[in-house]
């Protein structure tokens, strides 16, 4: 019995991850629809968050529709020079001070780098 439960846990605790990651990229698509609607950069910051998180999970990032809404949200951000403007400066503040920002190198090791 002891065993049925586990595995039962297990099972709804791997599942509750993929729909969670499908949802970003079903919110990805919405932020996008109501930035088209109302011109608003923080609903393109906020599909942007759930777009990269969604690209960055082994289960949507195979997907094409993952692919197609991110290729969608950079191009409406680098279209509007006040979206634009924001990101670098968002950018520009990850970064820190002196423009350097983490680089990783083909084996996965992180070296600092200079612009």
């Amino acid at each position: 019995m002891l065993k049925k439960a586990i595995a039962i846990c297990s099972v709804v605790a791997l599942s509750t991850g993929v729909f969670a990651q499908k949802a970003k990229v079903v919110s990805a698509y919405n932020y996008l629809n109501a930035y088209e609607r109302g011109k608003k950069c923080s609903e393109l910051k906020n599909g942007k968050e759930a777009i990269d998180a969604a690209s960055e999970n082994d289960q949507t990032r195979s997907e094409a529709k993952t692919w197609y809404y991110r290729g969608n949200i950079y191009f409406a951000i680098s279209e509007d020079k006040n979206c634009k403007s924001q990101d670098a400066d968002h950018a520009r503040r990850r970064r820190g001070p002196g423009g350097s920002h983490p680089v990783a190198d083909a084996q996965g090791r992180v070296a600092e780098r200079r612009h």
